[in-house]
């Protein structure tokens, strides 16, 4: 993705944008768990241009893995320090080659009173996520796991093909830590939509074969 046509950018006036761009860096890395020193979210804030990072919570003492945020193409990270200056305990990880646009986050809250259309495409930004956040803590309280599993993929397809470019290449432990349960139940969940012809699979790839019945399991959600 081109840095001007992310969300964050695109209404800027070019003018504008080639001044605010001189203030950016691009950074690159590869498939991994980024470090704080790599990916220091307390100064810096960083736009998706390609690739996709999990953002997680883990407990050592229990091995347990929570998975918060999955970020792709245009996403924007730290949002929260970015909002109120404070730390933000969360890990993050490439799950494939990631190139990200990293902009100093005072900097990044200069743009806010300086440039007006900055802040037009930043606080829907904004607010989807929290959306997002709000409809996923429902999600845990009301449904079933099946429900939320099916959820996710009706979410995340791509209707050209039917795969679900977000979640692709995943595995069943990733899906489940997605979802809030163990890799037992997603594969036991997804054994039992193939053997109804409502999705397929390529190696990783979850394909939507049926989409009409797939989301009749939804439907009062």
């Amino acid at each position: 993705m081109e840095i001007k046509e992310t969300n964050l950018f695109k209404r800027m006036e070019d003018a504008d944008f080639q001044q605010m761009l001189a203030s950016t860096s691009v950074e690159t890395f590869s498939k991994k768990v980024l470090s704080s020193q790599e990916v220091n979210a307390n100064k810096k804030l960083y736009v998706i241009l390609k690739g996709r990072v999990k953002c997680f919570h883990y407990d050592p003492n229990k091995d347990k893995k929570c998975t918060i945020y999955l970020l792709t193409e245009g996403d924007i990270f730290d949002i929260l320090t970015f909002l109120d200056g404070e730390s933000h305990s969360i890990d993050r990880e490439c799950i494939e080659d990631v190139t990200l646009l990293s902009i100093p986050i005072d900097k990044a809250r200069d743009w806010i009173k300086e440039y007006p259309a900055f802040s037009i495409s930043l606080l829907p930004y904004i607010s989807e996520r929290m959306r997002k956040m709000e409809e996923t803590i429902a999600d845990f309280s009301i449904f079933s796991t099946l429900e939320r599993l099916v959820k996710l993929l009706v979410n995340n397809i791509t209707k050209e093909n039917g795969e679900n470019s977000l979640i692709k290449d995943l595995t069943d432990k990733e899906i489940a830590e997605l979802i809030g349960t163990t890799r037992s139940v997603v594969n036991r969940h997804l054994q039992d939509l193939k053997k109804q012809g409502l999705i397929a699979s390529d190696r990783k790839n979850i394909i939507i074969k049926d989409l009409k019945n797939l989301v009749k399991i939804i439907e009062s959600i």
